[in-house]
């Protein structure tokens, strides 16, 4: 995580939060006795974070807040912080870049430690904006086709089809139950289309993510699992903001230990006709 460049932060410290410290040497990332330093970061209201720098490197801790830091009595549950941890796992396993690495986690405290990420490496959007940076042709790409649904198109798979699926708790955890119109359609050839979120560097991309929605920021998933197909092409695809017809075949995953409920293999770029 990296900080928000909009405000100067805080005084460091050699001594953090007592609670935070004792946290890092719960989740075995130092020792009682490791030298820590301390940064304070601000760009936030809910959670209390911070840039620590251990001998091994550095790092950024963050701790939900039960009361948030406005003027008003704005209180929300602490435990948010482990359904965060939990969606970062998920989204680092299908687009690992798109997130921090989490390096532990303590219920404790109700914190957590990320992968510290430089400013200067992975700017702030909003600073971006505010500077004039604009990408022309995410920004085209936005306008025109914003958070509208793609048009359906016969024979085409749609994704209202594939939302028919609702997560169902079985044991200690939560799995997808998908209607029958969706399970049918398991290890069967069909046709998707959707908007192309590259999981590699480069023009052309084999492995990358379909999905209902254009992605509007590189480090964030553009919708829920039922709105996200992991494509695995025959052959590498141009990247480009315009939406794409696939064909492949289908895998309808019930357990998927990335969390996605759809793989379409053997891919190749196709028409609707």
């Amino acid at each position: 995580m990296s900080a928000d460049p909009g405000s100067a932060p805080p005084s460091a410290t050699d001594q953090g939060p007592d609670e935070l410290s004792r946290a890092l040497v719960r989740m075995g990332l130092v020792s009682a006795h490791t030298p820590t330093h301390w940064t304070p970061l601000t760009g936030g209201v809910s959670s209390d974070i911070y840039r620590v720098e251990l001998p091994s490197g550095v790092i950024c801790v963050k701790r939900a807040l039960a009361r948030l830091k406005v003027a008003a009595d704005w209180r929300a549950p602490v435990e948010r912080n482990r359904y965060e941890v939990e969606w970062m796992r998920v989204a680092g396993g299908i687009v690992p870049a798109a997130v921090p690495a989490i390096l532990g986690e303590d219920s404790n405290a109700g914190a957590f430690a990320m992968a510290w990420l430089p400013p200067d490496a992975y700017p702030v959007w909003k600073a971006l904006l505010l500077a004039g940076g604009v990408d022309a042709a995410a920004a085209a790409a936005a306008a025109q086709w914003g958070d509208k649904p793609l048009p359906e198109l016969k024979g085409v798979v749609s994704w209202k089809t594939l939302g028919e699926v609702k997560p169902v708790k079985q044991k200690d955890k939560f799995v997808p139950e998908f209607a029958k119109a969706v399970s049918a359609l398991d290890k069967k050839e069909v046709k998707i289309q959707g908007f192309m979120m590259p999981l590699d560097m480069g023009e052309k991309q084999q492995r990358f993510i379909l999905s209902a929605l254009p992605p509007s920021c590189s480090f964030c998933l553009p919708g829920g699992p039922e709105q996200l197909v992991e494509v695995q092409a025959k052959s590498a695809v141009k990247y480009g903001f315009e939406p794409i017809l696939l064909t492949g075949k289908l895998a309808v995953l019930k357990d998927d230990p990335m969390g996605l409920y759809y793989r379409l293999t053997d891919a190749v770029v196709t028409s609707a006709k």
